[in-house]
């Protein structure tokens, strides 16, 4: 079976070795052969033209005895006949001939053929070699002057078929070699195949991971010790190295840019503008925590940020940078049409990590009061500290997304007010006491969402501009339907109708309305609608802080 890469056909090597070989071994006894028989022609023809020698002599003397024969009867053409019965006695060739040739007059021919044409015959001297031509095919032979008949008898044979013999023999010959050839080549491709088998198999292993895109391991279990053996060793290493780059590299950058970069097989210092939302989370209380734990910080960030991160990457997530306690996620970078859906579950799965942390060490707090019976300052103080809190702001919209930096250094990062909006609204949890806040385009885009089954129940919290903005944005709080209690629904139905009456200025009945409701964040509206609306009042509140 032909493999290929793309549109490139992968040659096989063993094949290739074994018709090289067969190529130079048929060359090689094909030409030996003919050396060979070539060597043995100038011998035979040696030889022949020794026999051919000794008939024209035989001849010759047949020839003068028939001479004396006839002398006294004054007639040779009795004499002419017996001489050409004698020559095609010993004529062993279908064109054999014997010609009698006296001042250009043909006396007598001895051919088992008719011969119709003579041409190119010179003799002189007593006797010598000649070459002429018969019925236009190539002759050679032996001539001797006979002075009796005045005459030269020529003694010849057809080159073509003095050689056809040669011929027939080299041509069986070569036969013999190609069939030979053809089935050392079949049982030498299977040595070869047999021997270089590993090169296969390696082939067939990276053509797997073509295929899957990703480097793996050449099984070298059963193989011998050889070169090819060490090239699949060599590259197990390289691939290993390679893998473990690429795992170090996934750890520093976003699974996007890993896909983007293994596709396109470099990293350029470019951005586009992208819809995204963008999650921005805190730990707070972050300095009282430094400055109790000390080094041991780090401990805490990593433990909580180990279990952070992976939900958040299962959620789609791309990790933009980790600002010691501060996170910046985008979504929308591998799912964009699920993108705010997906930030408002890592924004719960991360305040889960950071209760999963903190019931962990209230059970430590208790098994060591349980024990002692008291916890020193120094010791309530650190379990004070290690309580990890976290905030979560959440918005979405238009941003810059892309690598900024240098080809010596370079972070992959997103730019756009969404960004500082984001982090703005994580502020306003501290201020509200909930754990996460979204903005107005989260809940329409959450809502929106081709496959929302309203799962997800947005609060309206308030109407707000935060510290260096101008904008008013509207502030929700996500609810999944299945935390949702009867008493908190209760509860914010009697906050959405005090809410209404704040927006509408009237302070005095939202404010009996506010003193109603038990949710974390009513207070603050219990003291804001204490007194009267400002004169300019238009139903939104100016934050002065972060």
């Amino acid at each position: 079976m032909l493999k290929k890469v793309g549109n490139v056909r992968i040659k096989s090597i063993p094949i290739r070795i074994a018709i090289i070989l067969s190529i130079f071994i048929l060359f090689s006894n094909l030409s030996t052969n003919y050396i060979n028989l070539t060597l043995n022609n100038i011998e035979i023809v040696s030889q022949s033209k020794k026999i051919l020698a000794n008939d024209l002599r035989n001849i010759y003397n047949y020839a003068n005895n028939q001479y004396d024969l006839y002398e006294y009867t004054g007639s040779f053409e009795k004499a002419y006949s017996n001489i050409v019965l004698r020559s095609m006695n010993t004529f062993e060739k279908q064109k054999s001939v014997c010609i009698g040739i006296s001042n250009g007059v043909v006396l007598f021919a001895a051919s088992k053929f008719e011969i119709t044409n003579i041409r190119g015959i010179s003799l002189s001297g007593n006797d010598g070699t000649i070459s002429f031509e018969i019925n236009g095919n190539r002759y050679f032979g032996f001539y001797k002057y006979s002075p009796k008949f005045d005459a030269y008898i020529i003694r010849a044979e057809d080159e073509s078929e003095f050689y056809d013999e040669s011929r027939r023999i080299f041509l069986n010959i070569s036969l013999i070699v190609i069939a030979l050839t053809v089935i050392l080549f079949i049982f030498g491709l299977v040595v070869v195949f047999y021997v270089l088998s590993y090169i296969s198999k390696i082939t067939n292993s990276i053509l797997d991971m073509l295929k899957k895109q990703e480097l793996g391991i050449i099984d070298v279990g059963k193989s011998d010790n050889n070169d090819i053996t060490f090239l699949a060793v060599a590259f197990n290493s390289l691939s290993y190295l390679i893998n473990t780059l690429l795992e170090i590299f996934k750890k520093f950058v976003n699974r996007d840019v890993v896909i983007k970069v293994y596709q396109e097989k470099e990293v350029r210092l470019e951005g586009h503008t992208k819809e995204l939302s963008i999650l921005f989370s805190d730990i707070r209380n972050f300095t009282f925590m430094t400055e109790t734990l000390g080094n041991n910080i780090i401990n805490l960030l990593n433990l909580h940020y180990s279990s952070t991160i992976s939900r958040i990457v299962h959620n789609n997530g791309s990790v933009i940078s980790i600002i010691g306690d501060a996170l910046l996620v985008a979504y929308g970078l591998i799912s964009e049409r699920t993108k705010s859906y997906d930030a408002i579950k890592s924004a719960y799965d991360i305040q889960r990590a950071a209760k999963v942390i903190r019931d962990d060490m209230v059970r430590m707090r208790n098994d060591i009061i349980s024990t002692k019976g008291y916890l020193t300052d120094e010791e309530d103080k650190l379990f004070r500290a290690i309580m990890i809190e976290v905030g979560v702001g959440i918005d979405g919209g238009e941003v810059f997304y892309g690598n900024v930096g240098s080809y010596e250094r370079m972070t992959n990062t997103v730019i756009g007010d969404s960004v500082n909006s984001s982090s703005r609204l994580e502020g306003l949890t501290k201020f509200y006491k909930l754990p996460v806040i979204v903005s107005e385009y989260v809940k329409n885009d959450t809502e929106s969402m081709p496959y929302y089954r309203g799962d997800i129940i947005f609060f309206e919290i308030d109407t707000v501009v935060v510290k260096g903005k101008k904008e008013p944005r509207r502030i929700y709080l996500p609810v999944f339907r299945e935390d949702l209690t009867e008493d908190i629904e209760k509860n914010f139905e009697l906050f959405s109708k005090g809410l209404k009456l704040y927006y509408e200025g009237n302070w005095k009945e939202a404010n009996i309305l506010f003193n109603s409701v038990k949710l974390p964040f009513i207070d603050v509206f219990i003291d804001r609608t204490k007194g009267n609306p400002p004169s300019n009042w238009s139903g939104v509140w100016e934050m002065k802080e972060k």
